[in-house]
């Protein structure tokens, strides 16, 4: 479809059109899109490391979560990161809700 790059990561027009012209399941889609239009919505855009390869939303807070990745990592060695994954999210969500 479009590579090692998550359809999450994608307008949700694209991932639709991709969808009707036969590039990607309508499975799939049902899964991408709700989350694409949420992510749209929302009022920050986390990526996870991505850089410059992750679209622009102009108005958006953006949030860089540069986390290692865990394949192949054990129990013990994927705890931290879940950890900080935790602590980001509850930061920005007390952030947001300042905010909201």
């Amino acid at each position: 479809m479009f590579g090692p790059v998550s359809g999450g990561h994608f307008n949700p027009l694209v991932s639709f059109a991709d969808a009707a012209f036969g590039g990607l399941r309508w499975r799939d889609a049902a899964a991408y899109l709700p989350a694409q239009v949420a992510g749209c919505a929302g009022g920050a855009v986390i990526t996870m490391g991505c850089g410059d390869a992750c679209p622009f939303y102009p108005g958006k807070r953006y949030l860089d979560c540069d986390l290692p990745d865990p394949a192949g990592l054990d129990v013990d060695a994927v705890r931290p990161i879940r950890d900080d994954i935790h602590q980001r999210v509850r930061h920005l969500l007390s952030e947001l809700d300042a905010t909201g």
